[in-house]
Parts: C-alpha cells; sequence; structure tokens
C-alpha cells in the first residue's frame, strides 16, 4: 500500500471513529407520545412505542403507574426493542420523613430485569424549593429508595422538577453528595434548569454532577429566557435559541454516557409528527445518519 493510501486510510478511520463518538442515541419521555398525559386514552402504549420504533428512538421514560401496568409496558416495549429505560414517580417530604409514592418498592420489582432507571422528584409543603433546612429529613429516605433500587440492580436519580423542593439541578448534587450512594444519582432537566435561572451554569452543574450524572432531559428552547414560560422552555428540538451542540458538547467533554431523553411536555404537536420532525433534527446535531442514508 502506497503511503498516500495509508494516509487516507488513517483519515477514514479516525473521522469514523468520530462520528460514532459523536452519535448519541436519543430516548423519548412519555411527554412527547401521550396526547393526555400521564394517561394513555388516545394511544394504546403499543402505538406510542411503534412509534418510537419506527423513527429510531433507543427507548422511553415511561410514568408511574400500577405495577402490574407498568410490568405489561416494560414487557412490550422490551419485546420492540424501545425499552422503558426510566420512569417517573414521586415523594413528598413531610416534617416526618419523605414519603415515597406507596407503589415504589412494587414497581422497582417489576422493572428489575430491564435495568429502568428509577427518577423521583419530591415535592413539599413544609418545605420551600430548594429549602435546605429539609436536607436532613429527606437523606434517610433518600438512601432507603437508594438501597431498594440497588437491591433490584437498579439507580435511582433526583429529577429536579420547577417549584417541586429539589426545584433546582443543585439540589439533587446536593443531596446526591451528601447520602454517597452508588446508586442514587441526578437528572439534568434542561427545561427545568433553564426556568430555574441555571442557564448560566450548567457548563459548571454538569461538572459537578460528574459520575452521579445518571440522565439527561432536553428539547428545544430559547435561551436567555429564564423564568418565563413553557412555550419558550419546551419546543421541539431543532427550534429555539438555545444551542443544544453547546450542551453535548459539554457532556461529550465530561464522559457522559448514560441516556438522553426528549421532553415533549406540552407542546401540543401530533406526537408522530412531534417525534419524526424531533428526531430528524437531533440526527442533524449529533451527526448520526438515518439508516437509509448509512
Amino acid at each position: 500500500m502506497s503511503t498516500a493510501a495509508i494516509i487516507s486510510a488513517a483519515i477514514a478511520a479516525a473521522t469514523a471513529t468520530v462520528c460514532a463518538a459523536s452519535a448519541r442515541p436519543l430516548h423519548a419521555m412519555d411527554t412527547c407520545t401521550k396526547v393526555r398525559y400521564p394517561k394513555s386514552e388516545v394511544h394504546s402504549p403499543e402505538q406510542q412505542l411503534d412509534w418510537l420504533r419506527t423513527r429510531g428512538y433507543a427507548g422511553i421514560a415511561w410514568t408511574a403507574d400500577e405495577p402490574a401496568e407498568v410490568a405489561r409496558v416494560a414487557d412490550v416495549a422490551a419485546q420492540r426493542g424501545v425499552p422503558v429505560s426510566a420512569i417517573y414517580l414521586s415523594a413528598t417530604l413531610e416534617r416526618d420523613g419523605l414519603k415515597a409514592d406507596p407503589r415504589f418498592e412494587a414497581i422497582a420489582d417489576a422493572l428489575a430485569s430491564h435495568g429502568t432507571l428509577l427518577w423521583i422528584h419530591i415535592v413539599s409543603k413544609d418545605f420551600a424549593p430548594s429549602d435546605a433546612a429539609g436536607d436532613a429529613i429527606a437523606i434517610p429516605g433518600l438512601r432507603r429508595l437508594a438501597d431498594i433500587a440497588a437491591a433490584r440492580g437498579l439507580k435511582l436519580a433526583i429529577y429536579p422538577h420547577h417549584k417541586d423542593w429539589t426545584e433546582r439541578t443543585s439540589d439533587a448534587i446536593r443531596l446526591a453528595n451528601a447520602i454517597d450512594h452508588p446508586s442514587l444519582g441526578v437528572g439534568f432537566n434542561l427545561c427545568h434548569a433553564l426556568m430555574a435561572g441555571e442557564e448560566a451554569r450548567i457548563a459548571e452543574l454538569l461538572e459537578q454532577a460528574g459520575k452521579r450524572l445518571f440522565s439527561v432531559t432536553l428539547n428545544g428552547a430559547d435561551a436567555g429566557a429564564s423564568g418565563t414560560s413553557w412555550r419558550r422552555l419546551i419546543q421541539p428540538i431543532g427550534r429555539g435559541s438555545f444551542e443544544l451542540r453547546g450542551l453535548l458538547a459539554i457532556l461529550n467533554r465530561i464522559g457522559f454516557q448514560a441516556p438522553v431523553f426528549q421532553q415533549g411536555y406540552g407542546i401540543g404537536m401530533p406526537p408522530e409528527e412531534l417525534l419524526e420532525s424531533s428526531m430528524r433534527e437531533w440526527r442533524a446535531i449529533v451527526g448520526d445518519p438515518p439508516p437509509s442514508a448509512r
């Protein structure tokens, strides 16, 4: 082989490696697929999963339901190759303890064989958003939930949410660091971070989360729109002025390999249209061509 051919082959191999590294699978939250979220009254779980499968989504984040139904959905999802990769659960922080969804353990049992990430968002009437005075009460409860997850081979991530007690990414990081449990981590949710005024700190927060960053949810959004409206902070991928490529560059820099989910709450587009256009834009962002072009 000539020197020129060797150099050409090396360049091609390096390019392929870069492209493979930049391609990142996208999972969908069921806020993208349920017309009347959180219910599946309009389209069955099977229909929703088929939409995702045919468009190249890697999995779905489901919302807590009766354990038997969660188990059924997880089974049909696995059969379609679109696993339930996360599930959205709630807990309430009261002065006498952290009260998780009473179905938490049964849902964890139902998902034990699926490797599903358990998201926990924490509301409170007794403690204001981000009030660290609640930490001493929340920590034992979160440690117990992490133990339940770990016993089933699962992980638990604190899910920051607007107006929750754990409203900010920094709240989730503070608690995860204090508990220091290998199965407890942090979810980063772009729309909620933007609403909470964390836009300028995103890189810092993701670096602080480090190995405890268990998931990322994202969507199109406007930059500089903190505290405005969900109409500006939750848009289809490819819309809005917030630069998703910059966010992905941060994730690549810190070595993040956990799932990335698309948020679709309140967008109002027909689900099939939202999924189709968002996946097309996602592939353009990450440099991953559709299967027909590979």
